[in-house]
């Protein structure tokens, strides 16, 4: 878990001064599954029971939403278009299950939208003097073995090993 400058806590402080909901955000994948199965269903119970221990020791308890990973699964080849939240039925699944549950789901590409935002080019060059640059160098051996895991596109990943 990354928590550069404490910012957890710096959250905790906060909410716990205003006496709101202790706000957890999460990102929830795309691959290959056609529909969610028991072990989506576990994670949620666990998510759900990690909000009634807030609540048991903090009143206003926490509120948990995820982002969709729609645009994510398109980009990677795993959503062929999501133009339309049902072209993901396993999404689409999910985003039905954690809204029954209270947990609030967020497509990504709603996200992207209401920021202005545009996918990458993936045959775009990286700019390896950007600060993005520099921890695409540090971690590229990482990136590229998660790439070649979660790409489902037909070009060969590039390296800067290769």
């Amino acid at each position: 878990i990354s928590n550069p400058d404490s910012i957890a806590e710096k959250v905790l402080e906060h909410h716990i001064a205003q006496q709101t909901q202790i706000p957890f955000v999460g990102f929830w994948g795309v691959g290959d599954k056609p529909l969610p199965d028991r072990r989506d269903n576990e994670y949620i119970a666990e998510l759900n029971s990690i909000r009634e221990s807030v609540q048991s020791q903090y009143e206003p308890g926490a509120s948990i939403a995820l982002i969709l990973a729609d645009l994510h699964g398109q980009f990677n080849g795993f959503i062929p278009n999501v133009e339309d939240n049902r072209s993901s039925s396993y999404l689409y699944q999910i985003s039905k299950i954690l809204a029954e549950q209270d947990i609030r789901p967020i497509w990504l590409r709603g996200l992207y939208e209401a920021h202005s935002l545009q996918l990458p080019n993936i045959n775009d060059r990286i700019d390896y003097f950007s600060e993005a640059g520099e921890v695409y160098a540090k971690y590229s051996k990482q990136y590229v073995r998660s790439a070649e895991r979660h790409h489902q596109h037909e070009e060969t990943i590039i390296s800067l090993d290769s």
